[in-house]
């Protein structure tokens, strides 16, 4: 339950505001669809070393999903948030417009964030346009969240005391809460 005065609807949201990002741990639940239907494809075995790692493919495919309860609590206590988007399915073109007013739309760099290697796996084993790989995985970013610039150093530093990885991904732009993604993955 939350106090109506705490709810964090993203209404707030403004041009100038900051998309930042938080990792995943794996797939966190989403895509396994399209996995399976890549493993089978491709005759690649649970069991099958990941990139010459001491891991199989099957471990590295069920890394459970990082929770950010910690990182949220923290952050929403301090009123530091503006809005919160989960990557789950659907991926970051069709979750994070969900949390944006209708005339707000946001610019994403892909080149913000570390490429994961299993999701450049991924990427190499499925041949897939980068938007469709986009609506499918997180693509490494497990939690978005929206900030005024204003409160960068803040969040860095809780961030920074909670051992959390927080990467700037974009900016908040007028639109019609559509998403741009700039770069190349």
């Amino acid at each position: 339950m939350v106090e109506k005065e705490k709810l964090i609807t993203g209404e707030q949201i403004t041009p100038g505001d900051l998309v930042i990002g938080f990792g995943s741990s794996g797939l966190h639940s989403n895509g396994f669809s399209l996995v399976r239907k890549l493993l089978l494809e491709k005759g690649i075995p649970l069991e099958q070393s990941f990139q010459d790692s001491e891991r199989s493919v099957g471990n590295i495919l069920l890394t459970p999903t990082k929770i950010y309860a910690a990182l949220a609590s923290s952050l929403n206590e301090n009123g530091l948030i503006k809005g919160w988007s989960h990557l789950t399915g659907g991926g970051l073109i069709r979750n994070l417009p969900r949390i944006l007013p209708k005339d707000i739309s946001a610019c994403i760099q892909l080149d913000q964030w570390p490429r994961s290697e299993l999701f450049s796996w991924l990427f190499e084993l499925a041949a897939l346009p980068p938007e469709e790989m986009f609506e499918v995985f997180n693509m490494g970013i497990g939690l978005i969240a929206v900030i005024d610039a204003e409160n960068t150093t803040s969040v860095e530093q809780i961030c920074n005391e909670l051992g959390e990885n927080i990467y700037a991904l974009g900016v908040i732009e007028k639109g019609n809460q559509a998403i741009r993604i700039e770069g190349t993955w």
